[in-house]
């Protein structure tokens, strides 16, 4: 589980630190207004509950792989505990967001990126027939993406964290056989 938690903390931290390098002026943002309209056509609140409960299905078989690699002979009832304490903590996570807290900072993002022109086009595009088809398959395309991504990830994150605990037992060794120098 402390993988999984580590490699979904990992996945996070480069998609902020990405979108946090790309650095923008607006001289024409789009208005507040035009930024709550896109908030409404693209139904925010539904779309994280979406997508939080996409994440919780995709990443829920490789935590029980991982508790079970960690307890081989595992009984189902404790798959089921496992099972139980991952859905409360996700439900727990989700409570903790304030869908009117998102909106605001979302409208603010929006205003920061967005211009008047590129605002009109998402507002054109997500109140059009195919702009609203794209919206009801976004959760579905980004549940199947995240079951895709995650098992290499996952790999990847496993991989990393032996070569990283290898270097940390070489330094230990390296130190605690050399004494220290001021």
């Amino acid at each position: 589980m402390k993988r999984v938690l580590i490699a979904i903390g990992c996945v996070l931290f480069l998609a902020v630190t990405s979108f946090a390098q790309q650095t923008l002026t607006n001289s024409d943002p789009a208005t507040a207004e035009q930024a709550a309209r896109i908030i409404e056509l693209i139904n925010l609140k539904s779309q994280m509950e979406a997508m939080s409960n996409g994440m919780k299905r995709a990443m829920l078989p490789n935590l029980v792989q991982e508790f079970k690699k960690q307890l081989p002979n595992a009984s189902p009832a404790a798959i089921e505990e496992v099972t139980a304490a991952y859905d409360s903590m996700f439900t727990e996570m989700y409570k903790s967001f304030s869908t009117d807290e998102m909106e605001g900072v979302m409208v603010q993002i929006y205003q920061k990126y967005l211009t008047r022109s590129e605002a009109d086009a998402a507002i054109a595009f997500y109140s059009s027939p195919e702009g609203q088809s794209f919206l009801r398959k976004a959760s579905v395309m980004g549940t199947e993406a995240m079951q895709a991504i995650l098992p290499k990830l996952r790999a990847q994150t496993e991989q990393l964290g032996q070569k990283f605990a290898a270097r940390m037992e070489e330094i230990k060794r390296k130190y605690s056989e050399t004494p220290e120098q001021p």
